[in-house]
């Protein structure tokens, strides 16, 4: 599990890089934004 805490977020884009020490299979990363959760589905192969 990683965390990543932004001070701010005056952009509205984002890049993150997944990290290599990841195994093979599904991953759900977790954002929030203004209270508001969103998630999104990763693959890695």
């Amino acid at each position: 599990m990683d965390y990543l805490s932004l001070p701010d977020y005056e952009s509205s884009v984002y890049q993150y890089k997944v990290p290599n020490a990841l195994k093979s299979g599904y991953y759900v990363m977790s954002v929030m934004i203004g209270g508001r959760k969103h998630n999104e589905k990763l693959l890695i192969k």
